[in-house]
């Protein structure tokens, strides 16, 4: 309670972290708090934010835990055998545990400095250069334990490795994308999207891209369509796990391969990813990271034909999300789909209504 009678937020969270510091009221504010607003402050997915928390607290269902509970009667860990499975042994002290830090590069001197689990983690997450990729690999790591424990299903620590720097890579994406999306909106004005037909004697790729968390399971799709809107091909593919901007760039790669394939040669590639726009549009020679479908692009659009490539909205494009989602559902590769799908048929049909949806620009 402040001095004036009233309660605030602010005075509440200062009593609460000095009665946690040690438990019984007597600690300083000090002790705890830099490891809470670490966790508060952590820039990523509010899952992994509550599972850090809980992971904090020693509130993690771990085999001590399961134990004290009783529902198990041993407490040692299933991945080493050789110590009892607290949250600081399987996050931090666990030889499965330590080869991921390793690997990853992440304040590897403080595995072995004698820190206790808070400042470990506190010094980690305040990192401004690895805190996401440490809290992505902690909430990993835990993933990895459970599928181990209960599955029995045992993944390689390299195959980890990449699922971890894959997720935070698709996670910075978003943030950057989400920090342009935050500046535009401050001038945006309302707009009706929807699908355009292209000239007569053109034909239209729509393509897109999904990924699925939290394994980034990705798909892709995309369809080949006349002036009439009447869909000439389609196709949906299961890309396995990658990131949301690769399966992007394989849905329009795919989707040109079909045209090419159905004997059109003049062709307008529309996809609603700016990313990948820009990625297709570079001059090269491009060196990121998609270097080899950059080069796979580059070898389509000097086959003998006419390529237009635009932006659109995902707004005009809801045929191809539609084959991307479905992709998911599909085993893993490239499959032609029916254009007499019923749920591609409701879309093609949306289209060619010409019903628009608004959007800020």
């Amino acid at each position: 309670m402040e001095q004036d009678g009233k309660f605030r937020l602010g005075s509440t969270y200062t009593v609460a972290a000095d009665w946690l510091s040690k438990g019984d009221g007597s600690g300083t504010h000090a002790t705890v708090a830099p490891t809470w607003k670490a966790i508060w402050k952590w820039d990523g997915p509010n899952r992994i934010r509550h599972f850090l928390w809980l992971a904090f607290h020693d509130r993690l269902m771990t085999n001590c835990e399961r134990k004290r509970r009783r529902i198990c009667v041993h407490d040692t860990c299933e991945l080493c055998k050789a110590a009892p499975e607290s949250s600081e042994h399987v996050l931090r002290h666990c030889v499965m545990a330590a080869q991921v830090w390793q690997a990853l590069g992440i304040s590897d001197s403080t595995l072995t400095i004698g820190l206790n689990m808070t400042d470990w983690m506190a010094r980690n997450l305040k990192d401004s250069k690895s805190g996401l990729l440490f809290g992505v690999a902690a909430w990993y790591l835990w993933k990895r334990r459970n599928e181990w424990i209960f599955n029995n299903k045992h993944q390689e620590t390299q195959t980890l490795i990449q699922r971890i720097q894959s997720w935070t890579n698709t996670i910075r994406e978003a943030q950057s994308n989400e920090k342009d999306i935050h500046t535009l909106q401050q001038r945006k004005t309302s707009t009706e999207v929807a699908w355009i037909p292209p000239n007569p004697e053109w034909v239209v790729v729509n393509s897109d891209g999904s990924v699925k968390h939290p394994d980034l399971l990705a798909a892709a799709g995309g369809l080949v369509r006349d002036s009439s809107g009447r869909c000439l091909g389609a196709f949906a593919s299961n890309l396995g796990a990658c990131t949301i901007t690769r399966a992007e760039l394989m849905g329009a790669i795919q989707g040109l391969r079909l045209a090419w394939n159905l004997g059109y040669r003049k062709v307008d590639l529309r996809v609603d990813s700016m990313v990948t726009l820009g990625i297709m549009n570079s001059p090269g020679p491009y060196e990121g990271r998609y270097h080899n479908l950059w080069r796979q692009f580059q070898s389509l659009l000097h086959q003998d034909w006419e390529i237009r490539i635009t932006h659109i909205f995902r707004e005009g494009n809801k045929a191809a999300v539609f084959l991307a989602n479905k992709g998911h559902s599909l085993g893993l590769g490239f499959h032609v789909v029916d254009p007499s799908d019923s749920g591609l048929n409701f879309w093609l049909l949306y289209d060619s209504m010409g019903i628009a949806q608004s959007r800020l620009v």
